[in-house]
């Protein structure tokens, strides 16, 4: 249901149900009754029986289902190229030791998550921000830093035997420090990110001042010799600094660039470790924006159930991306591969009809429109159900209909229906159609009027699906 009211989005939670706005592929899963109930009632921890151990720990309310979501995390195959950045869960509650205000952002009130993603968006790893501690560790090296150390750690070790994995990170300003680079170097790990200026000490490049009198396209670097910390500056509409251990100035490559006096693009060099920061360091915003394209945000007094809402949409968009990497592993034509939305469509309808009980509601039968005279127009097509909802096992009962449609696997017309399905299926002495239907999940071939029974009773032509 979450994921259906992703995809039409309304004001509020409740006009899914309300009359004037009512929302049938929401409202008819549940009442709104039971969709309160359900939400009032959920919980991941027992508050009574919560230790004081449990309760030290900010997170302690949702910590059983974090640790669940994490470790799916970690088995996701390890990427090459890993982005790290922060992620912002917009909460303005009076409730939680965790919101934090940052100033200047679209949403200044949230709960702040570290993430480490691949290239493409693929969350692997991550850490809720609980504030600052109230004592620093002494192999501490900074906060940005060991967030650095944290996300890094559940990388794959290398084995002796085998060629070394070659894992490379890709952070901002925030995280980046030499000592950071020399931890994550001995480890294996490479690494590449902006630095601020005052963290480069006794590191000699030509200053920015220098560099605006040359002109926009000028660099320089410096490298470490005991362990080969690239050092860049580059000058675009100011002075960019970069720290790498996989690359430098060259081959440096030509860009066009904006010239907002000259309201012309102009031709500049750039370095080519920008170009390798560019492409491999957007990962994390790039799940950020596959999360905010079909969300809905479900308000609430409980802080932790925005965290809740926040890992189910991480596991969309993480299920989503694993099906587009399969779709490319095995051929299949880019016209043929479901979009996000699509496939949240599929999703939904799947997660909602599989193992679905199917319950008629209680009382008298409505008698709304039972004088009305016959319709002429044509009834809309019924969906075919997914294969994992029609062959499940589960409450599919065939009931009796007044009118009579063709059956959906032969030219036959019957008045029985699957109450689960809402597909018109027959069921003979010649033929039984309706197991069929419930068993197999291929198609069927087509065959030709009059053919032979085959091993399910079935005659006649059938239709594929």
């Amino acid at each position: 249901m979450f994921l259906r009211m992703g995809l039409a989005k309304m004001p509020s939670v409740k006009c899914y149900w309300e009359t004037d706005t009512r929302y049938d592929p929401v409202a008819e899963v549940m009442s709104w009754n039971r969709f309160q109930s359900l939400l009032s009632n959920l919980h991941f921890v027992n508050n009574n029986l919560a230790t004081n151990e449990e309760n030290s720990d900010k997170l302690w309310k949702i910590c059983p289902w974090l640790k669940l979501f994490r470790n799916n995390c970690l088995k996701v195959i390890a990427h090459e190229n890993n982005s790290i950045d922060e992620m912002m869960i917009p909460f303005k509650g009076k409730f939680s030791k965790l919101k934090q205000f940052i100033k200047g952002k679209p949403h200044p009130w949230v709960i702040k998550v570290w993430a480490r993603t691949s290239s493409a968006g693929m969350l692997c790893d991550f850490d809720v921000y609980q504030g600052k501690k109230d004592k620093k560790d002494a192999d501490s090296i900074g906060v940005g830093p060991d967030v650095v150390l944290q996300l890094s750690s559940t990388f794959p070790q290398n084995e002796p035997d085998k060629p070394p994995l070659n894992y490379k990170i890709f952070a901002d300003n925030f995280f980046t420090t030499l000592p950071l680079m020399e931890d994550l170097q001995k480890k294996g790990i490479h690494y590449t990110g902006t630095v601020r200026p005052n963290r480069l000490p006794g590191i000699l490049l030509d200053s920015e001042k220098n560099m605006k009198k040359k002109g926009r396209g000028t660099m320089d670097q410096c490298v470490e010799k005991s362990t080969n910390i690239v050092a860049v500056r580059w000058y675009d509409t100011k002075a960019v600094n970069m720290l790498s251990t996989l690359s430098g100035v060259e081959p440096s490559k030509t860009v066009n660039r904006f010239e907002k006096a000259k309201s012309a693009y102009v031709q500049v060099q750039q370095p080519a470790v920008i170009k390798l920061y560019n492409k491999s360091m957007g990962g994390v915003d790039l799940h950020n924006c596959f999360i905010a394209k079909h969300s809905f945000h479900i308000r609430s007094k409980r802080w932790y159930l925005y965290i809740f809402w926040q890992t189910i949409r991480m596991m969309f968009v993480n299920a989503w991306l694993s099906y587009r990497q399969a779709c490319q592993l095995i051929g299949m034509p880019k016209k043929d591969v479901l979009s996000q939305r699509n496939f949240q469509t599929k999703l939904a309808s799947l997660l909602i009809n599989l193992h679905a009980h199917t319950q008629k509601k209680r009382g008298r039968p409505s008698l709304e429109g039972a004088t009305a005279g016959p319709s002429r127009k044509k009834s809309a097509l019924r969906p075919m159900p997914e294969p994992e909802v029609r062959t499940d096992g589960f409450f599919h009962f065939p009931i009796k209909m007044e009118d009579r449609q063709r059956c959906k696997l032969c030219s036959m017309k019957t008045n029985n229906i699957c109450e689960k399905c809402k597909v018109y299926l027959c069921y003979t002495e010649q033929r039984n159609c309706f197991r069929s239907f419930h068993v197999f999940r291929t198609s069927w071939n087509q065959q030709k009027p009059g053919s032979s029974n085959n091993q399910d009773g079935r005659q006649g032509s059938q239709k594929r699906f």
